[in-house]
């Protein structure tokens, strides 16, 4: 998920709302942070997709007045035989379309989700881990590296947010939180073998599992592992944790 400033930015971008100054520092930007890049080109592509939604629905427009007409023909028996049948076979020839269209779908499923998807979609909407840790006991040094990695990432310097919590020891009282923040990172960042990684440690320090859970199918996705994806996403489905029905949707792709 790329923080709101950098949806803004992409809207401004597209609008030519851009100073000279900021479209350079910007195309800088879009050079180093690909999660940025991408979310510029679903922007970008959204027109198509509107226009595909635009066309499913005079499709269906039209088979609906195809439908009217067939069955007021029907019911008042007049007109000729020769405008029933035409009306028949426009139906007849709509339902067929729609037949091979469905078949040409299912024959043409892909076997990995598109990579935009768990970012556009699956990931928006996902509860972040904490932003800040209230607990006694735990080293203010500790906390603050915790405080400051997050904000770099809020702002989307992750490579800058990575490091800082790298400085945190896994002694740390809060390593298990650390651990999970790093994983987020990791895979916003595409690094997902790391975030994989991860989260398989932060799993081992926690019986809280649900998000981390969630988090590293999305990683086992992105990294080409579906079926470590499909186990996760079971335990979720199982133990009917907050991503249940998202699971039960991703798992039926995979």
């Amino acid at each position: 998920m790329l923080p709101n400033k950098k949806y803004e930015n992409i809207e401004r971008f597209l609008n030519k709302e851009m100073s000279p100054s900021e479209q350079v520092e910007f195309q800088q930007e879009l050079d180093k942070d690909k999660g940025l890049a991408k979310g510029l080109a679903l922007y970008q592509d959204l027109p198509k997709h509107l226009e595909g939604a635009q066309g499913s629905l005079a499709f269906n427009e039209e088979l609906k007045i195809a439908e009217r007409k067939y069955k007021e023909q029907k019911a008042t028996k007049t007109g000729s035989k020769r405008n029933f049948f035409v009306i028949a076979a426009i139906i007849l020839a709509l339902l067929l379309s729609i037949f091979a269209w469905q078949q040409f779908s299912n024959n043409n499923k892909s076997t990995e989700i598109p990579a935009d998807i768990p970012i556009a979609s699956l990931w928006e909407g996902t509860a972040q881990p904490s932003a800040n840790i209230q607990r006694s006991g735990v080293k203010e040094e500790d906390i603050a590296k915790y405080q400051n990695a997050y904000k770099l990432y809020d702002l989307g310097n992750y490579t800058e947010a990575l490091t800082t919590l790298g400085s945190i020891a896994s002694e740390s009282d809060i390593y298990s939180e650390t651990l999970l923040l790093k994983g987020v990172i990791e895979y916003q960042n595409q690094e997902y073998g790391s975030s994989i990684h991860s989260f398989d440690t932060y799993l081992t320090l926690e019986n809280i599992e649900d998000l981390a859970l969630w988090y590293q199918s999305l990683a086992y996705v992105q990294n080409k592992q579906n079926e470590a994806a499909r186990k996760n996403l079971q335990k979720i489905i199982d133990n009917d944790y907050d991503k249940a029905n998202e699971a039960k949707i991703l798992i039926k792709q995979l």
